[in-house]
């Protein structure tokens, strides 16, 4: 019996999370009514309905495909916790379609940011340990956001 509750114990808390690669509607289904948060980058939803984090997710077609959360940022609703590796693990687990993809944690010579990169390369996570939040994001969405700011740069530049 206390194999049980030891078990439902770790399994609840992932049951909560957002997921990249949901939609709007699942999101919703998840966490109820979201709050928009305005953004260039994409449609940006704000939930507190999880009882330990606040999710900020950025839903966006990527090359054409469905709108899907892209990027997601947790918090812990007490914003003072830091995320424990345990809940960085099963973050990271949960957010791969894949739940037993290895990620590989990038060197780095930031004391305040970890960096994180799926082994298959098409995710990648951060936590910051100042502002207390961890987010994870598709490499597809970060290359085209990184396009989209070149060519913008590009223009602003000719324009002078």
């Amino acid at each position: 019996m206390k194999r049980f509750f030891c078990l439902w114990a770790l399994i609840v808390p992932l049951l909560s999370f957002a997921r990249l690669g949901e939609t709007p509607a699942q999101c919703e289904a998840r966490y109820g009514k979201g709050e928009p948060v305005q953004s260039e980058k994409g449609e940006l939803m704000y939930y507190t309905g999880p009882p330990d984090f606040d999710v900020s997710a950025m839903f966006r077609s990527v090359n054409g495909g469905p709108v899907v959360a892209v990027l997601i940022y947790y918090r812990h609703k007490d914003e003072t916790i830091a995320f424990t590796e345990g809940e960085v693990t099963r973050l990271l687990q949960i957010n791969h379609k894949d739940e037993k993809m290895v990620w590989r944690r990038l060197s780095t010579l930031s004391l305040f940011k970890k960096f994180w990169a799926s082994e298959d390369n098409t995710l990648m996570a951060c936590s910051d340990v100042q502002a207390n939040t961890f987010g994870v994001a598709s490499i597809a969405y970060l290359k085209e956001a990184e396009q989209k700011q070149k060519a913008q740069e590009q223009k602003q530049q000719k324009g002078l």
